[in-house]
């Protein structure tokens, strides 16, 4: 099915289910979802199988660092 709208749309690149899974895990991480939480949405056993399905940039992740790193919090 994914194929067949691939096609009708003129996709040049080959989509999958997969594509998706990693499309929503890249998204939902970006809007600052729990990655613990993000994990056992999608049922990975461990936060190691998660990072094959997030793409994310050098700025998103300096997003979460500012956010998250004691340094960087104000007192």
């Amino acid at each position: 099915m994914i194929h067949g709208y691939e096609k009708k749309a003129k996709i040049k690149t080959n989509v999958t289910p997969h594509t998706f899974r990693r499309s929503c895990t890249t998204e939902m991480i970006k809007a600052d979802a729990g990655i613990y939480h993000v994990k056992e949405l999608l049922g990975n056993e461990s936060l190691e199988t998660l990072r094959h399905y997030a793409k994310l940039n050098i700025g998103d992740l300096q997003k979460v660092h500012a956010k998250c790193h004691p340094r960087e919090k104000d007192d």
